[in-house]
């Protein structure tokens, strides 16, 4: 694994990303609108073959048509390994299955974040370099 010792997503604009998204009915307008926080993990995490030591997410909660009243969407976006998601077709046909919850690497840290939110959601939506190459044509899935 390719450690990542600052947040992801900064600076690697040409790099695959993997991208977790969530519904949830949960009313956090009062955190901040479009922004992204970003907060230390107490234990690094793997996701798409990177180590992860920092967790970001962005607040669509302001936005009525991204979260009506009372409700939020959030996103994390997270640097990745190509080869990771290539050569792991399983872990394609399990994001395809469990689309009705978020992965365990993006509900631990939410729920440690905002608590209350994993009984809370309501939509997933999950996207990988492949997702990316599928819709966009970009040669192993960069956004």
């Amino acid at each position: 694994m390719t450690p990542c010792t600052r947040s992801p997503g900064f600076g690697h604009t040409h790099r695959p990303h993997h991208q977790v998204a969530v519904g949830a009915d949960i009313d956090l307008s009062g955190s901040p609108a479009a922004q992204l926080e970003v907060f230390e993990l107490p234990k690094p995490i793997s996701i798409g073959g990177w180590t992860v030591e920092w967790f970001n997410v962005k607040n669509y909660a302001f936005d009525p048509a991204m979260a009506p009243s009372g409700k939020s969407l959030l996103l994390s976006m997270f640097l990745c390994e190509w080869s990771h998601w290539r050569s792991s077709k399983a872990i394609q046909r399990h994001i395809r299955l469990r689309r009705s919850e978020p992965p365990r690497h993006a509900s631990e840290p939410w729920e440690t974040h905002y608590p209350g939110i994993r009984n809370k959601v309501e939509m997933v939506d999950v996207a990988t370099p492949l997702t990316y190459e599928r819709y966009t044509g970009n040669w192993k899935g960069p956004i």
